[in-house]
């Protein structure tokens, strides 16, 4: 830079022996630079930079102190400082800034805002459609390096924009009313002078330690007494490259007692948690879909940073937090000790212009389905959002198992009484070759102190990175392959084995594995060959799947989300609330703007999407769920009222989950085939129910025998012109379920007795898809005309008609009064545990 920008030779430069100096030895000398160096313990020798370096800190400090930015931000306030004290006239420089001095012109002072202050920056751009917000209340932090712009975050979603056009408000500050008391100044744990690396004990010591995962043991001695002060991600070292500014992401754990441990294993439903009243100031409605990153983040929250500090049963933030407990020292080691028995690295010097990713321990405490502790899991990941596309990787994506795929599969397992397996591999990710040369930084607290420059060349996978979840599953297919099984083509994490007699089928959900078949001894065959591969924990029988408890009813089980929707209401606060006897009253007639704003709208979109997931194993509350998940740009206090009745409905049936039988008498209606491999579905469609735009809402569902494996309830894309064309595409998105369907029982080598059958409540409908009768008011739809014209044909389905009392799919489609509801719930297979 000096020589670019100013035309003159760099030829000394002096520094103490810091660590992050110390690589740079061989760069200067590369280039012909004499690096000097002071004196160990001699800070005196290199006494300005210390001076300037004081004084960036104290300017820092105070931009923090008077904005009341919280000190997670210290990254933009040091920025800033160096900004404004680069502008300053200096009487070292002649009262001329350093700017000035060395770019011959003064600096813009009109460019300057006050630090921590409320902006508004100009998001139109972002917009998708004019009815947005143009703006949205954020906090000025900063000025950015590489913009003529100001950095303004969204509170709300901890995101950053790079601005030109900013209005201020430079006597507010927001922060003020989200920040906790406590004392003026950071705690040490931030000085950064200070490392926020404490050395761990050695290795073999924490190997040896086995703390009982039920007797918590005392918090550490030195854990600072203002730790109240600390965030919950305290920042790295100074020297350490600054994140990415156009999106910053922070999360923040909820404390113990007002979050609940979460079990559930892979689906990870959005996170729930209620802002302070007093923040609406910084609240906003914009659309969440024109974020870069949808992900939701939860407001600063110091209890949840105290309680991490002092409780060991709590998962920690940070490697500083976790190091003070000996259950956490021993899951580092443990987890440190596998990776090296795996091979995932190896230590190299650091290449010139080569991109370091850095690293970071992640913390999570296993629990069973009562809710004890297990065991406490330390898994180091890689920060892959500094990977570069191209450099470190290229393909990313990796296949996991439908919903709809699991079910089919356990009813063919029930009702063929086999047994149902689990496993779990252990570490799964670390075992995936890599294609791709990526370098990564020494783990936090192991060091290797004979290297300490030298970085780890990967050469398996690890958590984090883009690759490794395709990875993993690319090693996993080949293992299975060797092994006799065959890929699904309808669904890649579906794996068949078929020989002779015998056939067995695999669900794969990344390392979750649910293995069932026609021969036990053949199964346990297949897990022992899978041992020898990879790290495989026997379960036995399949009792938790993807946070879904399975319940033995007798030759029956039942899918029960019981856990998690108890957490849920506990989240909501409606654990002491009124249950009703039906999610959505018959009177709903949601809409845009039908009521006031909803005033913590990042609340709503976390219950609804917390709701989503629930839809699982609870399909009554598919079209309830389907409804308000239609207004999470803008949620209205009508909405909001809602959301809280499906959750009163939910706890009046927490108990109740996805049936799936062994036998069953045909009570889907008085035609109804029951045999266990016949395909039978019912659709119907609301037509133009929508008061907005005027859309039909359509639903299906569909059966293999008795047992409810596929249903829908959404809303149509286009509108329809009439109530006979709203239940036709209704009718061809359920033909195109049932053709996959059809082709996923072939791959299961599972023969279909009976052509399946689709059960229409319109005449109309049900004429077209046997006739071919076109006229102006049914040709727009021609392609879906075609489509199960040729399917009824070709005799590959029949469609008949039905009564609407008798229809099913009407629970998908528009509220039922409760009387008809709970008749039309059981239909679904919704029954209660036992």
């Amino acid at each position: 830079m000096v020589e670019r920008q100013f035309n003159t030779k760099l030829k000394q430069v002096q520094t103490d022996w810091g660590g992050e100096f110390r690589s740079l030895s061989s760069f200067f000398q590369s280039l012909g630079i004499l690096h000097r160096l002071s004196c160990p313990h001699t800070s005196e020798q290199n006494g300005v930079v210390e001076r300037r370096h004081r004084h960036v800190v104290e300017t820092g400090l105070t931009l923090l102190a008077q904005s009341h930015v919280p000190p997670h931000f210290w990254q933009f306030a040091y920025d800033t400082a160096v900004y404004l004290i680069n502008r300053m006239p200096s009487r070292s420089n002649s009262s001329l800034s350093p700017f000035q001095h060395l770019f011959k012109h003064p600096p813009d002072y009109s460019f300057l805002r006050v630090f921590g202050s409320q902006c508004f920056p100009h998001l139109r751009p972002y917009n998708a459609h004019k009815m947005e917000f143009r703006s949205t209340p954020c906090v000025f932090l900063g000025y950015s390096s590489q913009h003529h712009g100001y950095r303004c975050l969204d509170p709300e979603t901890d995101r950053i924009y790079i601005a030109r056009h900013v209005r201020f408000n430079e006597l507010c500050f927001p922060f003020k009313s989200l920040q906790p008391s406590h004392k003026p100044g950071l705690p040490p744990s931030l000085d950064p002078y200070t490392s926020v690396y404490p050395t761990p004990p050695l290795l073999d010591d924490l190997l040896d330690q086995t703390p009982p995962v039920t007797s918590p043991q005392p918090p550490h001695p030195d854990v600072p007494a203002n730790t109240a002060a600390v965030i919950p991600d305290p920042p790295s070292p100074p020297s350490s490259p600054p994140p990415t500014l156009h999106t910053y992401h922070r999360r923040h754990k909820q404390p113990a007692s007002v979050q609940p441990p979460n079990t559930t294993a892979t689906i990870a439903p959005p996170s729930e948690s209620t802002a302070p009243s007093n923040t609406q100031s910084v609240q906003h409605t914009r659309p969440s879909n024109l974020r870069q990153n949808p992900k939701k983040t939860t407001p600063y929250n110091i209890s949840s940073f105290v309680s991490s500090t002092t409780d060991p049963n709590t998962e920690p933030a940070t490697f500083t937090i976790a190091n003070n407990f000996p259950q956490w020292r021993h899951a580092m080691a443990e987890e440190y000790s596998a990776l090296m028995r795996n091979g995932t690295w190896s230590l190299v010097p650091r290449v010139p212009g080569s991109n370091v990713v850095d690293c970071k321990w992640v913390y999570k405490i296993k629990r069973d389905q009562q809710g004890h502790i297990q065991r406490y899991k330390a898994r180091l990941c890689a920060k892959g959002f500094r990977q570069q596309q191209g450099i470190d990787y290229s393909d990313t994506f990796s296949p996991v198992v439908k919903a709809t795929t699991i079910r089919l599969v356990l009813s063919l397992a029930v009702t063929q009484q086999w047994p149902l397996r689990q496993l779990d591999i252990q570490n799964a990710f670390l075992h995936g070759d890599l294609q791709e040369t990526v370098y990564l930084q020494q783990p936090p607290g192991f060091v290797d102190p004979a290297k300490p420059d030298h970085v780890c060349l990967l050469h398996k996978s690890l958590y984090g990175l883009k690759q490794a979840p395709r990875a993993w599953f690319h090693q996993l297919s080949t293992t299975l392959h060797k092994l006799g099984f065959q890929g699904s083509k309808t669904d890649p994490s579906l794996f068949v084995y078929s020989s002779g007699g015998t056939l067995l089928y695999m669900l794969v959900y990344v390392d979750d594995i649910v293995l069932t078949g026609n021969n036990p001894q053949v199964i346990d065959t297949v897990v022992q060959q899978l041992g020898h591969s990879f790290p495989v924990q026997d379960m036995g029988r399949l009792s938790y799947f993807l946070g879904v408890e399975v319940l033995q009813k007798g030759p029956d089980i039942l899918l029960s989300q019981q856990k998690y929707i108890l957490e849920l209401l506990q989240k909501a606060g409606l654990t002491d609330s009124k249950p009703l006897s039906s999610p959505i009253s018959t009177s709903a007639n949601l809409a845009l703007g039908d009521s006031p704003p909803f005033d913590n709208p990042a609340r709503y979109r976390q219950v609804v999407g917390a709701l989503q997931y629930a839809t699982l194993s609870r399909p009554d509350i598919s079209y309830a769920v389907n409804k308000v998940s239609q207004f999470m740009h803008f949620p209205t206090t009508n909405h909001w009222s809602t959301v809280k009745r499906i959750l009163r409905y939910l706890k009046g049936t927490i108990s109740y989950g996805l049936l799936v039988q062994q036998n069953s008498s045909p009570v889907l209606h008085a035609y109804a085939d029951a045999t266990f491999n016949t395909l039978t579905a019912f659709t119907d469609a609301d037509w133009a129910g929508c008061p907005d735009d005027r859309r039909s809402t359509g639903g299906y569902a569909i059966y293999l025998g008795t047992n409810l494996v596929s249903w829908s309830a959404r809303k149509q894309k286009t509108v329809s012109r009439s109530s006979t064309e709203s239940e036709y595409k209704a009718l061809a998105d359920a033909v195109a379920e049932l053709t996959w369907l059809q082709t996923l029982l072939q791959e299961l080598h599972v023969p279909i007795q009976t052509v399946p059958t689709l059960w229409c409540d319109n005449l109309g409908a049900t004429y077209l898809s046997a006739n071919p009768v076109f006229h102006a008011r049914t040709k727009h739809v021609e392609v879906d005309f075609h489509f199960v014209r040729e399917k009824v044909a070709k005799r590959q389905l029949s469609v008949q008609f039905i009564s609407t009392d008798d229809q099913i799919a009407d629970v998908f489609t528009k509220p039922l009064p409760s009387q008809r509801f709970p008749n039309l719930r059981s239909k679904l297979r919704v029954a209660s545990r036992p």
